[in-house]
């Protein structure tokens, strides 16, 4: 090991990289671990005379690049060959083939598993050598009839992906090793603040219950989560295919969900879902939870001088979707005792649909019935049964079908709507709300109209609204797609969309078309998913929210049929208590997993062999993963700005020249007429916030004087007295006169650079004639973020001032991840201005029209003044 350390390239990024791989698996010999044709390409140079660009170096970020543009592999190969024409001395592979078998050295290994064909049994360990499935006596082999045996086939592969070795990864680069100690550093010191898991009630009484895990800081709680999806890219359920994916939560929250951060450890292969079956595939990861928690493994970290400590690990909860949930748990989530928490308390009822209602009546249970089908592989794990919380209710899911019931019924979805005839006979059944009662008009039967759905003329007007609401760039998808176009009715959400309806839209536009009671109710309860998914929540919020959420769920009863409380609107009500138990929501739903499966289904180039596509495609992207957390001059994951990034500040003397705006699209010149150059004059002085003595001291001048309309004259006098006080106390040499003052007394040039957009504070604004051609196409970027303190009267174009606006940016409502991230919640407050309802744009509503740079003098300090008019 240490001969392969002598003559490093120091200076080549992949020495660091090698140097830590190496140093992470010093257990094993290098010679077995296939690092020396790494070490040869280390030490190879690209070219003659070039000795600080390796030849690995350089193949390490083709393949990066590759990787984040997508590139075919046919693509590779061609750039590979033009570069060895051009280059006849270059030092390169010659194919993506060899670059991927060369780059697979620096990731981690995986194993491939046999399955039984009926999913009773792993070939491994014990049964490895088995040709029979020892349970239902299956054979091992695909056998077809009429055909020679030939290469032995499995029926099924089970790729396990080991957890250890990629823990101890995050513990062998200095770039994550500080982050695994954020969990105990980074915890709220408010007991009633939860701002990530490790402020939970179910956390702390783990850390009680197992003092000697807790001891240590460095060792890893872990989040499972895993569901189905077809891999081709359809909805189809012919083909599902179900990764078990870990989150590591010693991390911070803003990179605890990032996808770089979450581990593939299984990856189950089709063609049906595993079911009860579940545990069969789990047992490899098990067998690594259990010798991770009992006797931990042999870990160097880099942070502490290579000091080797014993990591352990422990499993927290699983995170999934209420039928994935069943398959993880061992509990049946359909019939009357679907609840798992209210268990046999469940309150359910029989009514005529498929579904049970699980309104607020109890049903007497049988002693002899029971609702569990097994006992899940987790109680293997010796902390497991003492967890308070093992399984969590994804938000994401049930958010999704209480909306998909709500908007459906008020929409009178047919396929969606809980407002069906057999709903209405369920209240004859139940002889209550007569005057919803089916009847008979003339042999037909005939169904009266109820107060908690649209009328018809309603109906196109919430669409309409729906269809001409706007958002800040990146908050939102266009939802106007999802207005069936000659249809009464939305169509095609996704669970992102249910999200912003729920907490942003569907409160405001039931509003104009249900009596109070009703709208209010829903108010209520889209109010409370808004607080539940909020950022950082309360212990004290959460404990409101449940008695709260105990009237509200009363009053849905007194509204809604019984068909329309299935199982999804009784979880509501176990919420609040997870979120108390678990933490934030943003670190317990699915959302960053549904991401990740995303991107796992984008690997699939072979459709023929899926998991094996998913497979190397994995193994290639960690390795360079690891890789590009080391590179400076590359741009990756780590490093890239953010779409709507801001400037760097260059340090002033005048905050007005430290502006953030990025202006953004095609430049053009514009000469300034003289009213818009002294409102863009008197705009910049009344926002800088050094001069303020000057603007005083002009004030009380005209006072004075005995002016009646100080302000107006003030606005329209103060430019030229501030050039005349700056250049005479200039002229005898006054210290207190900076060039960059100065330069803020002359007047400004009357040739500007204006562009169609900006973004200020991590907000993307753009004019009116661009929003408007963006409206007519599909982007739809709201304007009025910018919120505006607007005069008594309406103003015209030649008496605006900047002391007439309030700029406010609710940046806490963008999010990333949203990314991630809309990932995320948003957790502030939010307006929908005029121009997002129905209503015509009012008189009052101030548009942007142009964003220029203006320059003070004929320096070379630029100012930038987003310039705004009432419209």
């Amino acid at each position: 090991m240490q001969g392969h350390n002598e003559g490093l390239v120091t200076e080549d990024e992949m020495a660091d990289v090698l140097n830590d791989v190496v140093r992470d698996d010093s257990t094993a010999a290098a010679s077995n671990l296939g690092y020396d044709a790494l070490f040869d390409a280390l030490h190879s140079e690209l070219y003659a005379g070039v000795s600080s660009f390796s030849s690995l170096n350089f193949l390490t970020k083709l393949m990066h690049l590759k990787v984040v543009n997508k590139w075919t592999n046919k693509s590779v190969d061609g750039l590979l060959k033009l570069l060895k024409s051009a280059f006849p001395k270059i030092n390169l592979v010659d194919s993506h083939y060899e670059a991927k078998k060369l780059m697979s050295k620096l990731g981690l290994e995986y194993k491939c598993i046999h399955v039984c064909r009926n999913d009773c049994t792993l070939f491994w360990k014990e049964n490895v050598d088995k040709e029979i499935c020892p349970v239902c006596y299956e054979s091992r082999w695909v056998q077809i009839a009429g055909k020679s045996p030939g290469k032995n086939v499995p029926h099924k592969v089970l790729r396990y992906f080991p957890l250890t070795p990629r823990l101890k990864h995050l513990f062998a680069t200095t770039h994550t090793v500080r982050l695994m100690r954020w969990h105990n550093t980074g915890r709220s010191k408010d007991e009633d603040d939860m701002g990530h898991p490790v402020d939970g009630k179910a956390w702390r009484s783990f850390e009680k219950n197992h003092p000697d895990f807790a001891c240590e800081i460095i060792n890893i709680p872990l989040g499972l989560s895993s569901d189905g999806f077809n891999p081709f890219g359809n909805m189809s359920q012919s083909y599902s295919m179900w990764p078990v994916v870990l989150a590591t939560y010693n991390l911070p929250p803003w990179l605890c969900m990032k996808e770089e951060n979450l581990m593939l450890t299984l990856l189950i292969p089709g063609l049906q879902s595993p079911g009860k079956d579940m545990d069969v595939f789990l047992r490899p990861l098990v067998d690594e939870l259990k010798e991770l928690w009992t006797s931990g493994i042999d870990t160097r970290d880099v942070s502490s001088n290579n000091y080797l400590f014993r990591m352990r690990a422990a499993l927290l909860w699983t995170v999934s979707d209420f039928s994935a949930r069943s398959s993880l748990s061992g509990w049946s989530g359909q019939g009357y005792d679907a609840c798992p928490t209210c268990d046999e308390d469940t309150p359910s009822m029989r009514v005529i649909g498929k579904h049970p209602s699980y309104g607020g009546v109890k049903r007497k249970r049988d002693k002899d019935e029971q609702n569990w089908r097994k006992k899940s592989i987790f109680y293997e794990l010796p902390y497991w049964s003492t967890n308070e919380f093992k399984h969590n209710l994804d938000v994401m899911h049930v958010e999704k079908n209480v909306c998909d019931s709500l908007l459906g019924t008020l929409l009178g979805d047919p396929h969606k709507s809980k407002d069906t005839d057999k709903a209405r006979s369920d209240l004859i059944k139940l002889n209550i709300r007569h005057e919803l009662h089916l009847y008979e008009d003339k042999e037909r039967l005939m169904k009266p109209a109820a107060e908690y759905t649209f009328i018809d003329a309603d109906h196109q007007k919430f669409c309409n609204f729906i269809r001409k609401v706007k958002f800040p760039d990146g908050f939102a998808s266009n939802l106007r797609k999802n207005v069936a176009p000659n249809e009464s009715r939305i169509i095609g959400l996704k669970s992102h969309d249910c999200h912003i309806l729920m907490q942003r839209l569907l409160l405001i536009g039931c509003r104009a078309f249900l009596n109070k009671t009703i709208s209010s109710t829903i108010t209520e309860l889209c109010t409370f998913f808004k607080k539940l998914c909020a950022r950082s929540i309360k212990v004290s919020d959460m404990v409101n929210a449940q008695q709260q959420l105990i009237l509200i769920l009363c009053k849905l009863e007194r509204i809604f049929p019984p068909a329309f409380f299935d199982i999804m609107i009784h979880l509501v009500m176990h919420l609040p208590e997870e979120a108390i138990l678990g933490g934030p929501v943003y670190m317990r739903w699915m959302y960053p997993f549904e991401r990740y499966f995303k991107k796992l289904k984008d690997y699939v180039r072979n459709q023929s062999k899926p998991e094996g596509s998913i497979t190397e495609g994995y193994v290639i992207e960690e390795a360079l993963t690891f890789c590009s957390r080391y590179f400076e001059d590359v741009d990756t994951r780590f490093n890239r700005p953010e779409r709507n990034d801001d400037l760097c500040i260059r340090k002033k003397q005048l905050s007005i020249f430290e502006s953030q705006c990025r202006p953004i699209g095609k430049r053009s010149l514009v000469v300034l007429e003289s009213d818009v150059q002294a409102q863009a004059e008197f705009y910049i002085l009344n926002n800088c916030l050094e001069i303020e003595t000057y603007l005083n001291e002009h004030k009380d001048q005209l006072q004075t004087r005995g002016v009646t309309n100080v302000n107006q004259l003030h606005r329209i006098d103060f430019p030229a007295w501030f050039h005349t006080k700056i250049y005479a106390l200039h002229r005898i040499n006054a210290e207190d006169v900076s060039p960059e003052l100065l330069s803020l007394a002359f007047q400004t040039n009357v040739v500007v650079h204006s562009y169609p957009a900006c973004i200020i504070n991590g907000v993307r604004f753009l004019t009116y004639d661009r929003d408007i051609r963006y409206h007519i196409t599909m982007q739809r970027v709201d304007n009025d973020a910018i919120q505006l303190d607007r005069p008594a009267k309406r103003a015209s174009s030649s008496n605006v001032s900047g002391d007439e606006y309030n700029f406010i940016n609710d940046d806490e409502d963008n999010n990333e991840d949203e990314d991630d991230n809309n990932e995320g919640n948003d957790g502030g407050e939010f307006e929908v201005s005029d121009t997002e309802t129905d209503c015509p744009v009012s008189n009052m509503t101030m548009m942007l029209i142009e964003v220029m740079i203006v320059t003070m003098s004929d320096q070379t300090t630029l100012c930038n003044l987003v310039l705004c008019y009432l419209v």
